[in-house]
């Protein structure tokens, strides 16, 4: 289907809204360079990213959706961390793009991102929250973020990832403050019950 309306996205955002047009017609209708926002997302055009990501917020189509995942579960930020997109990362996750939304074959945006070799962008998933131990299930087996970095020798990134993993284990193991173990001690002795004595 072809259409030779050329329309600006305040224009298009309206026409959806008033379902002057149909959501199937936005990539022939919208006079953009990329069709969606996971093809935006893979090219690192943080400009058009932008745009469309505005579009997706006013206009509800899912090829413009931060949150919308494709046929194989990817989602639009999966594709900027592959992609090393600074810049469209910190965007998505601002827009409240979850940072540990995976594939059907669980690979994460923070895998996309290792195995791209981007350890600036890795950086910046792991300050969001990123799981470091969630991993993609393949023939061969199953990998996390850390694995496929040390697979390609990725060294930069294999730092970013190691650090944290320590990071987070220091924080699971840090001990309980004096002060917690004495409340816990008090709350332990106020509720153990009293004896009874044998003389009734």
């Amino acid at each position: 289907m072809a259409h030779s309306l050329v329309l600006t996205l305040a224009t298009f955002a309206a026409a959806v809204a008033a379902d002057e047009l149909e959501e199937e017609d936005a990539a022939f209708e919208l006079d953009l360079p990329f069709p969606t926002l996971e093809a935006a997302a893979k090219a690192a055009d943080s400009d058009a990213v932008l745009d469309l990501m505005q579009l997706g917020q006013s206009s509800r189509t899912p090829d413009f959706d931060v949150h919308y995942p494709n046929r194989d579960g990817f989602t639009p930020l999966y594709w900027s961390s592959w992609s090393g997109c600074s810049k469209c990362v910190d965007m998505m996750l601002q827009a409240g793009a979850d940072v540990n939304q995976c594939g059907h074959d669980g690979a994460s945006p923070l895998m996309a991102a290792a195995s791209s070799n981007f350890s600036e962008v890795c950086a910046q998933l792991i300050s969001a929250g990123a799981d470091l131990h969630a991993r993609r299930r393949t023939a061969k087996g199953e990998y996390s973020a850390l694995d496929i970095a040390r697979e390609r020798r990725y060294y930069e990134v294999i730092d970013v990832l190691v650090a944290a993993i320590e990071q987070e284990a220091k924080q699971e193991s840090k001990p309980v403050s004096k002060k917690k173990k004495k409340n816990h001690k008090n709350n332990k002795q106020r509720q153990k019950p009293k004896k009874r004595s044998n003389g009734g």
